[in-house]
């Protein structure tokens, strides 16, 4: 079986989607493209969980750690590298991988066209607390506000940058813009596992990145670049307060738990919307290895059962 040039996988944070796509790469011949809008910076592998060489298991990867942490990364710049290695190599089979969902719908059907905010604009709402981001997010665009958590600064700040960049609302633009054809071709998987299963991995996961040395990685960046976006981000924002004595590592630990099952909880709404195909069986898979879910694939796709 000629396996597909493009396939994405989908899944909420720890649900095994990088050991699936590893699994199907060394299959398919294929390479491994993240789609991770925190893993594509450098220095940043403990707090995003970004697959270490040895998980990688030989398979190539293109878009991890390839940014520096106070660069500019948004849905577009990656979106156009994305494109730029598909032009360059286009025999190539690719798997695109990652939880952040909104870059991989506008890579396949389209960007919004937004300017980008002026230092000005960001240097004003990123003075202003979480708690006063989302009231000022709920008055000028509720439908943003419903969909982003109060915690959630980055896309809470994105949202207010459009806004007062265009004077209109993200939701607004989003809405206006409408969602056009794929651009490519693709097989589109995701995994929804079993809630309980998943937020144990969860909770594991974030036993594992401060053991690892979460703390010292949080602080080793805020020191080359001071208090960039990305460690405003969920885990490292609790690893700084850790580390500032604001908090104790058991809260540290605690709040990273607590954010991490929000997260995967939004990430799950989004693929459920999305039109994926669940392998594994959408709220009922729990442990099963990425071998066995890449040979599901792999025969399901010989014998036609996936949409592609």
């Amino acid at each position: 079986m000629v396996p597909p040039r493009l396939t994405v996988i989908q899944g909420a944070t720890a649900s095994g989607k990088s050991a699936l796509a590893i699994a199907l790469a060394k299959a398919w011949g294929a390479e491994i493209i993240g789609a991770d809008s925190m893993q594509v910076f450098d220095a940043m592998q403990i707090g995003t969980a970004a697959p270490s060489l040895g998980e990688r298991d030989g398979v190539t990867h293109h878009l991890i750690g390839c940014w520096q942490a106070n660069e500019a990364v948004s849905a577009a710049r990656w979106s156009a590298a994305v494109d730029v290695l598909l032009a360059e190599r286009p025999q190539q089979p690719f798997i695109i991988v990652g939880g952040s969902n909104m870059w991989i719908r506008l890579w396949l059907q389209g960007l919004v066209d937004a300017p980008a905010a002026d230092d000005e604009v960001r240097r004003q709402l990123d003075g202003l607390s979480s708690d006063e981001l989302a009231a000022k997010l709920r008055h000028v665009d509720p439908q943003s506000a419903e969909k982003i958590h109060s915690n959630d600064r980055y896309r809470m700040l994105r949202a207010l940058a459009h806004f007062e960049t265009t004077g209109m609302s993200l939701a607004a633009a989003r809405s206006e813009h409408g969602w056009g054809e794929q651009r490519y071709r693709v097989l589109r998987l995701a995994l929804l596992p079993q809630r309980a299963w998943l937020h144990a991995r969860i909770e594991r996961r974030a036993e594992m990145m401060y053991a690892e040395g979460l703390l010292t990685e949080a602080l080793s960046l805020r020191q080359r670049f001071g208090e960039i976006q990305p460690l405003k981000v969920l885990g490292y924002r609790d690893a700084l307060a850790l580390a500032d004595g604001r908090i104790s590592a058991d809260e540290a630990l605690r709040l990273t738990q607590r954010d991490t099952r929000r997260y995967a909880r939004n990430q799950e709404t989004w693929i459920r919307k999305d039109g994926a195909h669940v392998m594994g069986g959408a709220g009922t898979m729990k442990e099963r290895s990425a071998d066995s879910l890449a040979a599901e694939v792999i025969e399901a796709l010989a014998a036609g059962g996936l949409p592609f």
